[in-house]
């Protein structure tokens, strides 16, 4: 009790705030804990002392009343979302700091308090954070509103990724200027032929040059030479075949990308490798310009097409009008 009393002056008197917050560590006294953290000049020390408050009350009311946002911050970190869901539903719908209320929301189970926050909060990173803990089964409406009227396209966007109502995906992508929400919208959608006639027919240039840009399908697999090890650094990429069955083409490089291209100079795909897995993504450009596609390797300057093993060639025509992902698997090298 005498180290206490002695842990208690020192932390409400001594000059140096470093000394006066190894004091605060050490004090188990919740009513010197509580004035400390009321009362200290420091904000520093308020929060050691807040990190040791158990009463939910006297949090609320430092949470309430102090000016710095780090001591508040330290107040929402504590809080048991279950046991005290009021008191950081009212951090979250009224702190001063956008950081605290953030914070506060991602803490919250509330979803009714989330909906609030996602329509009405000032502030956009917090709008966002609220709309990420709707349950969107739930707040359809909600999430369509906001998706079709916010002013922040970051919002917008994460809206329109828990909207499952295609009539209004397609609608947000013909009225919205946002590349960004065109395309999580056109992903959302999931429709080939109308996400091709939206890029076709959209009055923005922006969105156009977006939306065939979309990968449409991703083809992965691993390759392997003919004695069963894994093989590195090789390039692979998409061959597309035109319909007189020709696959004549040629590869460079730009802007970060090695890219296909065909006869005429016209982008046809991209790739990427790593460690003998591969992952091609076939953009809508590229999806709606060829019928079918063989998957080649570049080899000290010659193209070679890869094939599956027991030597089948590879040989690939995508149909339907959902995206997909194409998992090869196995692949040995001629």
């Amino acid at each position: 009790m005498g180290d206490q009393k002695k842990l208690s002056n020192i932390a409400k008197n001594d000059k140096n705030e470093d000394i006066r917050i190894a004091a605060v560590k050490k004090l188990k006294d919740q009513k010197l804990l509580t004035d400390v953290a009321k009362n200290d000049k420091d904000e520093d020390v308020r929060e050691a002392a807040v990190k040791k408050l158990e009463n939910p009350e006297t949090l609320a009311w430092v949470a309430k009343n102090d000016k710095h946002f780090q001591v508040r911050t330290a107040i929402v970190e504590k809080l048991d979302p279950k046991k005290s869901k009021d008191i950081l539903a009212d951090i979250a719908k009224n702190d001063e700091s956008s950081y605290v209320r953030e914070k506060a929301v991602k803490k919250l189970k509330d979803q009714e308090v989330f909906a609030e926050i996602a329509k009405n909060d000032k502030d956009e990173d917090v709008r966002e954070a609220a709309i990420k803990k709707l349950n969107p089964e739930k707040w359809q409406v909600l999430l369509e509103d906001i998706a079709k009227n916010d002013k922040d396209e970051n919002v917008r966007e994460a809206a329109v990724w828990e909207i499952s109502d295609k009539v209004v995906l397609e609608e947000i992508i013909k009225r919205d200027k946002s590349t960004s929400v065109c395309r999580a919208a056109a992903y959302s959608l999931n429709d080939i032929k109308k996400i091709a006639d939206l890029a076709k027919n959209h009055d923005n240039y922006d969105v156009r040059k977006e939306l065939e840009s979309i990968k449409i399908i991703t083809i992965s697999g691993v390759l392997f030479n003919k004695e069963g090890e894994p093989v590195n650094g090789k390039v692979i990429f998409l061959i597309p075949i035109t319909k007189d069955g020709s696959i004549v083409i040629s590869s460079s490089y730009s802007g970060g990308k090695r890219n296909i291209t065909n006869p005429k100079g016209e982008t046809s795909g991209e790739w990427e490798t790593r460690k003998g897995a591969f992952t091609i993504k076939v953009d809508l450009k590229t999806f709606l310009k060829y019928d079918k596609f063989s998957i080649g390797y570049e080899d000290q300057d010659s193209i070679s097409t890869l094939s599956l093993l027991g030597g089948v060639s590879i040989e690939l025509k995508f149909e339907g009008q959902r995206m997909q992902h194409i998992n090869l698997g196995k692949i040995i090298l001629n």
